[in-house]
């Protein structure tokens, strides 16, 4: 794909649903501007921030304002495999599975899941693992530019966080006293439900390892490990054993999560 030179890139959120892409577009909104002060970032892919990255090109969410793909830079949130399938039991959006009791996503092998990416698009996946591993997947693979970033980094270290991404794209981002932090939840407006978590009661849920680890049984580490993305998960730490099954309740509580690292 061609650019011509000096063409502006913009930063666009993309994720799966509850990985933060809100919040992602929120503290680009705040906090990076171009040199002329016009805003560094367009609010979504323009294929649509949750769809599949396969549809780049081949399809554009009725808001997209950009129609050249080449000018856009996927800023792609992710988040811990075990705490996001607890967020879709909460709040699946377009995705639907029958196992949605007390304990879910327990077991997780019976999460069979069915997206519908559009009315008329409807993908199948064996379960919510598999779903966080293919969708993933296709971005780490994306042979074009794009920004892969875990949410617990944009939670614990959103400043440093936001001024990479900021810079990446080109854009100048606020620091210090000028930064502005977003206390109340990123998600408004019809269909978020209860509107999601402030920070504060984010940062308590996800620095716990006891929250990460509650209602998942010995079955569920196991299937979890055969099917997740391996690679893909210790290439953002995200870790897991039956040591941390084990000894969780047992053990500090603090996650390993919250130690978020600045990335290159």
């Amino acid at each position: 794909e061609e650019q011509s030179p000096g063409a502006r890139v913009f930063a666009a959120p993309a994720g799966l649903f509850n990985t933060g892409t809100n919040l992602m577009e929120t503290l680009l909104l705040q906090n990076c501007k171009m040199r002329d002060g016009r805003h560094a970032h367009l609010w979504q892919v323009p294929w649509g921030k949750h769809n599949p990255v396969e549809w780049r090109g081949q399809h554009y969410a009725p808001s997209s304002t950009v129609k050249n793909v080449s000018l856009v830079l996927p800023v792609v949130m992710v988040k811990d495999p075990l705490t996001w399938m607890r967020s879709m039991c909460r709040k699946p959006y377009a995705a639907s599975f029958n196992n949605r009791g007390v304990r879910c996503p327990s077991p997780v092998e019976k999460t069979k899941t069915n997206v519908a990416w559009q009315p008329t698009e409807h993908y199948f996946y064996k379960s919510l693992i598999h779903l966080w591993s293919v969708w993933n997947r296709a971005y780490m693979d994306l042979e074009t530019p794009r920004i892969m970033v875990r949410y617990e980094d944009l939670l614990f270290n959103p400043e440093v966080t936001l001024q990479k991404v900021c810079r990446c794209a080109g854009g100048i981002p606020a620091t210090g006293a000028t930064f502005r932090q977003q206390e109340n939840s990123a998600k408004s407006g019809p269909g978020h439900g209860d509107g999601g978590s402030n920070r504060a009661k984010a940062l308590a849920t996800y620095s716990s390892m006891d929250v990460r680890m509650a209602d998942y049984s010995e079955s569920d580490v196991t299937y979890i490990q055969r099917y997740w993305d391996l690679e893909m998960a210790q290439s953002f730490h995200y870790h897991l054993d039956f040591a941390m099954l084990v000894n969780h309740t047992h053990a500090s509580g603090r996650s390993p999560l919250s130690d978020a690292r600045s990335w290159p």
